[in-house]
């Protein structure tokens, strides 16, 4: 599998346009797979939140194969294409961009993909929930950038 995010670079500093500083885009995505079973479940998060790990997005459902999630995609809990998103750590449906407390320095957000057999069923999930059902799996890609606010 092959995981691009369009417009960030491995390992380096988020562009504001994806971050609370910023216009709070959620980025594009492009997912390459050669093995098209089951379905995506797709996870942003901070493990150096104060508070602990930090969700920002949610957003499963997503049939596998070769897939693109636009940028911006929306805070729908259903997106055009039939994605469903969760509840993110600051309590809204969909994509919250990174927003580290000021002089915090940076904090690491991962996205990690994962792969479920079926289609979750269960809607509105929040990160406690997404964690219940991703608990014994390992990420098949994951990406990780940086960011902090002055």
């Amino acid at each position: 599998m092959e995981l691009r995010v369009i417009g960030m670079s491995e390992g380096r500093r988020i562009p504001d346009k994806f971050t609370c500083s910023g216009k709070n885009h959620s980025p594009k995505i492009e997912i390459h797979d050669r093995n098209e079973t089951g379905y995506y479940f797709i996870v942003m998060n901070d493990p150096d939140a104060p508070s602990g790990l930090f969700t920002h997005w949610i957003i499963y459902n997503i049939p596998a194969g070769i897939v693109t999630l636009e940028e911006n995609i929306g805070n729908k809990e259903i997106t055009e294409e039939g994605y469903y998103q969760g509840l993110n750590d600051f309590g809204e449906l969909g994509y919250g961009g990174p927003c580290p407390p000021r002089g915090d320095g940076d904090h690491r957000y991962f996205i990690k993909i994962y792969r479920t057999d079926e289609a979750v069923s269960r809607k509105k999930i929040d990160a406690e929930h997404a964690y219940e059902i991703l608990d014994k799996m390992s990420p098949e890609a994951e990406f990780y950038a940086l960011f902090s606010r002055e």
